[in-house]
């Protein structure tokens, strides 16, 4: 059950903006890369005013002639080789980029202008909200109390939020801290509203209550930089409820950069806004990439609708479940793209109100607000099993969504809307499936045709239903005792393009929980499914097709000289050989179709060769 909180609305029409001095300069920040140590200046301050000292007395004159308001590396807190080379400039003089193209382009190098970050939230009066107070109907449309059920979260499990944060909160305040530097003290900035979303303080009778309900949450300035330093503090997950709307290579170069850095190199679950359509990037249009939602390894999450009946014919209702835009909307205010992992509830969000003081709360929009949703849904997965795998994390929100791009009203967004729609409790369920052996893992009523997918914390058994993968999908389930394919599974991947599809379905009665001690050893394991498979295909002289097949297939061996004949055994999943043979060239054609769907083993041996390989009879 949802507990209910007390909380004040407050219905407003915005009139007014805070005053800005007319006099205030506009300013223009420009980053680049500088190679050298001897062209990193000494920044100090003059006459109220900051001065750059290079060694070389003529580019100490060069900038002279601008006025300069800071100069700084961009990403102070990262250890990656192109990162630590990227600096910043702000200056009131928009002509300084082009004069330093001009006269020193080997010294600065790839200089443009910053893209600013943008908060991807919607005003709320953008477009027709409508409809009568729903308090937190996203809790349950998501399955939250069901979630909720199996575990209300651990506050060892840390969200971080690389925004600030107002930690004094009155739903945030001794749950909440700040990695380093000053507490914010608007209570409604952005970064708090987020903040609330995905971890305030659930069940104290006290303000709104959250997916992550006990998780506790970590908070960090903005930015790229930000996102490294919550990582290297080892915070699991962290949103970013931000993003820029650009096409520059350079932008994205470093975006992705950071994002690796997170990723790979402190094993962070990394979360982002997709953008809000044609509103956060109007030049681009509805589905341009933002960043660092469009980086690899990064969850991207769009909004659904969650409040009324599909079909229902009020005009005020446009928030119709599982649709994907408003029904009244002339602009798309949802980005879409084929980058897009995901959609989670993203309109008419309860949180602490954007003007108002302390405790004043009112609803939201934006893929701001979804994101938070899905990191306080990884919080609870994680205090169930902190060593998930980065990617298992991602593979399991897939793998328990609604697929919603396939309904009639969201047909002009197929493929476009991620896997499905976020079902916190299907995902939570599948994590405790996973670590009790008396559960059994189910995987169904789904369709894949792309992405990785891995399952390998120590489930006990898999059953698979109504599920299907093809094209360059991948697929990794490991289980101790058996996976069974139940009915109506398709398994088809293509193996005719350049990263082909595979699945892998391994029993391995030695699988373990936590391999290297917690957190650590979900960070110290994790493994780059698409490199480890490619490198395998390279390597590999066993070669078996088509697979998943009927029972005939054909076994090739590659970069291999047959010695004297090869014996041939296939074992059912049970261990029971099912077929023995010979072979003396280096391809055969097996047909055995009177075999029984499932998994099956083939076994090569002779006395040059030992090797093994999987196959699935459909």
């Amino acid at each position: 059950y949802i507990i209910m909180k007390t909380f004040f609305l407050i219905c407003f029409t915005l009139l007014c903006l805070p005053l800005i001095s007319l006099s205030q300069e506009k300013t223009v920040t420009f980053w680049f890369k500088i190679n050298s140590t001897e062209n990193i200046p000494v920044v100090i301050e003059e006459d109220g005013k900051k001065k750059l000292l290079f060694e070389d007395e003529e580019l100490t004159q060069f900038f002279e002639n601008f006025e300069i308001f800071s100069f700084q590396k961009s990403f102070p807190s990262s250890k990656r080789d192109l990162l630590i080379k990227v600096y910043e400039i702000e200056t009131n003089n928009f002509s300084l980029m082009s004069k330093i193209e001009l006269n020193y382009p080997d010294l600065f190098i790839d200089i443009e202008e910053k893209p600013e970050i943008q908060e991807l939230y919607l005003p709320d009066d953008l477009g027709v909200i409508g409809g009568e107070i729903q308090e937190q109907e996203e809790l349950y449309f998501i399955g939250a109390p069901a979630a909720w059920d199996i575990t209300k979260g651990d506050p060892v499990i840390q969200i971080g939020i690389s925004e600030s944060v107002n930690v004094n909160h009155e739903d945030l305040i001794g749950i909440a801290n700040v990695l380093n530097g000053p507490i914010p003290t608007n209570f409604g900035s952005h970064g708090t509203r987020v903040a609330l979303i995905a971890g305030a303080n659930t069940d104290n009778s006290i303000g709104i209550s959250s997916i992550g309900f006990n998780s506790s949450v970590v908070t960090k300035g903005s930015g790229a930089n930000a996102v490294i330093e919550l990582a290297q503090a080892g915070v699991p997950v962290i949103n970013m409820s931000w993003g820029v709307c650009t096409t520059s290579q350079t932008t994205i170069d470093y975006y992705q950069e950071a994002m690796d850095e997170a990723y790979y190199d402190y094993g962070a679950i990394l979360v982002a806004a997709a953008g809000n359509g044609s509103f956060s990037c109007p030049t681009l249009g509805p589905e341009a990439l933002h960043y660092p939602a469009g980086c690899e390894n990064v969850i991207s999450v769009s909004t659904i609708g969650h409040l009324y009946p599909l079909g229902d014919p009020n005009p005020l209702h446009d928030n119709q479940q599982d649709k994907f835009e408003h029904s009244n909307s002339s602009n798309p205010v949802n980005t879409f793209n084929t980058d897009v992992d995901i959609v989670a509830p993203g309109r008419h969000i309860l949180t602490q109100d954007g003007v108002n003081s302390d405790g004043v709360y009112s609803y939201g929009n934006g893929t701001s607000f979804a994101a938070p949703i899905i990191s306080g849904t990884i919080g609870l997965m994680l205090s169930l099993n902190p060593c998930l795998e980065l990617k298992e994390v991602e593979s399991i929100l897939k793998l328990t969504s609604k697929k919603v791009d396939t309904l009639s009203v969201n047909l002009p967004y197929y493929g476009k809307i991620g896997s499905g729609r976020l079902q916190a409790d299907l995902a939570v369920k599948m994590v405790y499936d996973m670590i009790t052996p008396s559960q059994i893992v189910k995987v169904e009523n789904q369709e894949f045709s792309r992405w990785d997918f891995i399952l390998e914390s120590a489930p006990e058994r898999i059953e698979m239903q109504n599920q299907i993968f093809e094209g360059v999908a991948t697929a990794t389930f490991k289980a101790k005792q058996s996976i069974e394919l139940i009915s109506d599974v398709d398994l088809k991947p293509s193996s005719f393009t350049r990263n082909p599809g595979f699945v892998d379905l391994i029993i391995d009665a030695e699988l373990t929980l936590c391999p290297d001690n917690g957190v650590k050893g979900r960070k110290l394991s994790h493994k780059n499914i698409e490199k480890e498979r490619l490198s395998e295909v390279k390597n590999a002289y066993l070669i078996l097709y088509p697979n998943p097949n009927e029972g005939s297939f054909t076994i090739s061996l590659k970069n291999f000289e047959i010695v004297d004949q090869v014996s041939i055994a296939i074992f059912n999943s049970f261990g029971e050989m099912v077929y023995i043979g010979k072979m003396s060239t280096l391809q055969k054609v097996v047909n055995i179709p009177e075999i029984q769907s499932g998994l099956y083993f083939v076994r090569l041996n002779s006395s040059n060769l030992d090797v093994s390989i999987k196959f699935i009879k459909i």
